[in-house]
């Protein structure tokens, strides 16, 4: 259980105590758990990483791992990894039976301790409690392998410190028993940045996360297909016609937007209804098509908006009973009277032997982080210049509610996350999670033009792609890739999706044929061996996600008409 109790006020900006020659590494260690640094080292391995690598990264002693490197110099090499990853086993042993943890893990403790009532700044130079520092972190990394994984814990099956991990992972969002949220986050961790050196170098299992506005949620699926090593998901660029007439200028309520110059407007998308028979059946037929060339659809993919509420209702029965998990840009006009609009993503997600009368699953509802901006130039790059007057910047009236991200570990070499549009481009908030996360597939849904390798999708994916090692994939519409005519541009262009992965060069664009409705991207893993910076490799268990194949489908009847 969570330990309660009055937590302390962490020190205000500005103040003396939060200046960084004066706040020590006993006053940080007690903000983040009041108490820690008069008892015993905590038992759960979590709350220990979290300490130590949020006091390492705080003070940058983390890069004492640079220098004389393992600790004792009278070992042989590959003799310290040995010895961490035992005690990191028995540690973990320990802390789900209740017995007592290792004993080196006191000793590290206490040495670590001796430096509280240095400041933060100069805990570098107290080179033997940030080796106790150092080692306590990794090996509560070793301690905490597989969590939060599909059946990939330590034994093989969930053991009794993964199935504790899980609940607790669950009900705090974070693995930490004993740390609130509101100080920090950890969570599993998928990739290990191979450039740089931050405190993110130093684990392969676990990832230390700010305390934020944003809430990440953490879904550990039950897989079905443990031994599947790749993905085919079909790509619906829907809709396949977006018009001017559909961006529309909105008039905000008295009570928003009143601190704004009258250069700011709000404007609102308003989708076109689909009939709904013929639009269901299309999809169904794109299904049955991709099946016939691929032998299965894991996954169905909409781009941002693409999709009204009732729409997606009706898809999400049809698409989960095929066994398939759906991820869709859901948008609708708000029925409160107040003209914001919902954008939100929807993450469908089949258990197991879903049929049309029973289907378990797992629903999740993710809304859009940042509003979307129209400046003069993309007024007269999507032609909108007749609807939204140029000299105005515009901004998306929607609603924006409590900040999410899901993490969904799939399989046990693949954890996904799904970003909209401008949650892509905007560092904060979820920036920091994926960074220290590394899911191996960031799918990003878009409103924008085509998905070509010099437009700002393709920096952004490379950016994640380089570090963690995050595999990318944007998708928008063709309706909204056609749309786009930036000037002494004389013709369209149909690409709709972009992939980027760490192991295969360039970005490669997803063009849609003249004659087709959809597109299959095949993906599979790549396992690669990654380094910690203290020395430590994952065995060559990282997974990368890989693409392996382009398929273009068509539907066995035209595209729906509204």
């Amino acid at each position: 259980m969570r330990r309660r109790g009055h937590l302390k006020t962490p020190p205000r900006a500005g103040s003396r105590a939060d200046t960084s020659d004066k706040l020590t590494v006993r006053e940080y260690l007690e903000f983040l758990l009041p108490g820690c640094t008069d008892s015993d080292v905590p038992q759960w391995p979590p709350d220990v990483f979290g300490l130590v690598a949020s006091v390492l990264q705080r003070s940058g002693a983390y890069t004492v791992v640079l220098e004389g490197w393992p600790p004792g110099s009278k070992e042989r090499a590959g003799h310290w990894v040995e010895r961490i990853r035992v005690l990191g086993k028995q540690w973990r042993l320990a802390a789900a039976d209740g017995t007592p943890f290792p004993r080196q893990v006191g000793i590290w403790w206490k040495l670590f301790l001796r430096s509280g009532r240095f400041p933060l700044a100069e805990l570098s130079a107290h080179r033997a409690a940030c080796r106790a520092g150092l080692q306590l972190m990794v090996a509560a990394d070793e301690a905490s392998a597989g969590v939060g994984l599909p059946d990939a814990s330590v034994r093989g099956t969930p053991d009794w410190f993964e199935l504790e991990a899980i609940g607790i992972l669950h009900s705090e969002s974070s693995l930490c028993r004993q740390i609130s949220s509101t100080r920090l986050v950890v969570l599993p961790k998928l990739h290990t940045p191979q450039t740089g050196m931050t405190v993110r170098s130093l684990s392969h299992h676990l990832a230390l996360c700010p305390a934020s506005d944003l809430t990440a949620r953490w879904i550990k699926m039950p897989s079905r297909a443990q031994s599947r090593h790749a993905l085919n998901l079909l790509i619906v660029p829907w809709p396949h016609e977006i018009l001017p007439a559909q961006f529309e200028p909105t008039s905000p309520p008295e009570a928003d937007f009143r601190n704004l110059p009258s250069t700011y407007g709000c404007f609102r998308f308003k989708a076109r209804p689909e009939k709904p028979q013929q639009f269901d059946k299309w999809v169904m037929s794109l299904m049955d098509d991709a099946t016939r060339q691929v032998g299965s659809v894991d996954g169905v993919i909409f781009p941002e908006s693409a999709l009204t509420q009732p729409t997606h209702e009706r898809l999400r029965r049809k698409i989960l009973a095929r066994d398939s998990f759906l991820i869709a840009g859901v948008g609708d006009t708000s029925s409160q009277g107040l003209d914001r609009s919902a954008n939100l993503l929807t993450f469908d997600i089949p258990l197991y032997g879903a049929t049309a009368s029973f289907s378990p699953q797992i629903q999740l509802r993710q809304s859009k982080h940042h509003k979307w901006c129209l400046d003069k130039r993309q007024i007269i790059q999507y032609g909108l210049g007749g609807r939204l007057d140029s000299n105005k910047l515009w901004w998306e009236h929607i609603h924006i509610g409590p900040r999410q991200l899901y993490f969904v570990a799939m399989q046990p070499w693949l954890t996904m996350s799904v970003l909209i549009c401008e949650d892509l481009a905007r560092q904060d908030p979820v920036g920091d999670f994926v960074r220290a996360v590394g899911p191996n597939l960031v799918v990003a849904l878009l409103m924008d033009g085509p998905q070509l390798g010099s437009r700002w999708p393709a920096r952004y994916a490379t950016v994640l792609a380089d570090d963690p090692g995050s595999s990318v994939l944007t998708v928008t519409s063709l309706g909204m890739a056609e749309l786009s005519r930036p000037p002494h541009v004389n013709k369209t262009s149909r690409v709709v999706g972009l992939w980027k992965d760490a192991k295969s060069g360039d970005p490669v664009q997803v063009i849609l044929p003249e004659d087709r409705d959809g597109v299959v991207v095949s993906v599979a893993a790549q396992f690669a061996q990654e380094w910690a910076a203290d020395g430590r490799d994952d065995g060559g268990t990282t997974g990368y996600a890989v693409l392996t194949g382009v398929h273009y489908v068509r539907s066995a009847m035209g595209p729906p008409r509204a």
